[in-house]
């Protein structure tokens, strides 16, 4: 309910949200979104960084279901347990935007592979 708040709530002032020294306690310059004209919502940076976490969450959680999934069916799942358990440590050391598309796309290729694993 909060996210639903923060989003919403900036959609409502008369104020200029890219000029600071023009807020009057309407747009925040810590807002979500920002309005623009033709009525069009643009994504803050917070915005986009808090949907990719969701995002990066969401995948972890599938990896994990998957792992599961796969040792209901007796798999060997050793490999996968020790990538989901690393690539989260990674996760929390990546210093620019390239290195945490090479762990996404790391996560998005073991989760293919146990899809893809013979059953």
């Amino acid at each position: 309910m909060i996210l639903l708040w923060a989003y919403v709530a900036g959609l409502t002032g008369d104020n200029d949200p890219w000029d600071v020294h023009n807020f009057e306690g309407r747009w925040s310059p810590n807002g979500l979104v920002y309005p623009s004209t033709g009525g069009r919502i643009n994504p803050s940076k917070r915005y986009e960084a808090l949907r990719e976490g969701l995002e990066d969450y969401c995948y972890l959680w599938l990896l994990q279901k998957r792992i599961e999934a796969a040792k209901k069916q007796n798999r060997d799942v050793s490999a996968a347990e020790s990538f989901l358990k690393d690539i989260v440590e990674k996760a929390l050391i990546v210093e620019t935007m390239s290195e945490m598309t090479t762990v996404r796309e790391a996560l998005a290729r073991q989760i293919l592979a146990l899809d893809s694993a013979p059953q």
